[in-house]
């Protein structure tokens, strides 16, 4: 987790604010940017991607940072894979063979398994899929910069100074995440990192 809450917060300054993109209206977001503050969103790829497909995108000011967590997972094909930004939405890109990986099931709930697809959760869990709650939660603690959520763990985490621990493979999972930063120019959503 250390890796990508570093390299998030290296992008980041004193008047920005994460906004967990899952769990937040576009009047938080404008409440944000009323109140001379940058929002910086992030999410994992899947979120991005349903935002795209629903036409949902969330209405911000040109030169706004979304982080995208490229989360390997079972997907489509059956293969682990990760994705890759195509200009629009984020697509199947490569076989990630050997890669801790996330398989997402039925009621929002998702499960961990490592390289040789051994289940590293006991259970699929709506936790499992928060790996975006979990940096958010870090960088925050850690760095000092202000979130904005409707998560109300995530708030209560952040507001006790309390990073959740990593259990059941989540560790490993992060190990695996890559992260792709994209900006907003000329109301498109442009990659950067």
């Amino acid at each position: 987790m250390l890796r990508l809450s570093r390299k998030i917060s290296r992008h980041l300054h004193s008047d920005d604010v994460l906004i967990d993109i899952s769990n937040v209206t576009d009047e938080q977001i404008a409440s944000v940017e009323r109140a001379g503050l940058k929002p910086v969103l992030v999410s994992t790829q899947k979120t991005f991607n349903y935002r795209v497909s629903r036409d949902r995108m969330p209405r911000v000011k040109d030169g706004t940072v979304w982080f995208v967590l490229r989360v390997p997972g079972v997907y489509e094909t059956g293969n682990v894979q990760t994705t890759k930004f195509d200009g629009n939405k984020f697509r199947y890109h490569r076989s990630k063979k050997g890669s801790p990986h996330i398989k997402y099931h039925k009621n929002s709930k998702c499960s961990i398994s490592d390289a040789r697809r051994r289940s590293l959760t006991l259970a699929p869990s709506h936790r499992a899929c928060e790996i975006d709650d979990l940096i958010i939660t870090n960088v925050s603690i850690d760095y000092g910069i202000g979130a904005v959520s409707n998560d109300r763990r995530l708030i209560d985490n952040i507001y006790d100074g309390v990073s959740p621990r990593l259990g059941d493979g989540m560790h490993e999972l992060m190990s695996a995440t890559e992260i792709t930063q994209l900006v907003k120019k000329k109301g498109l959503w442009t990659e950067i990192m």
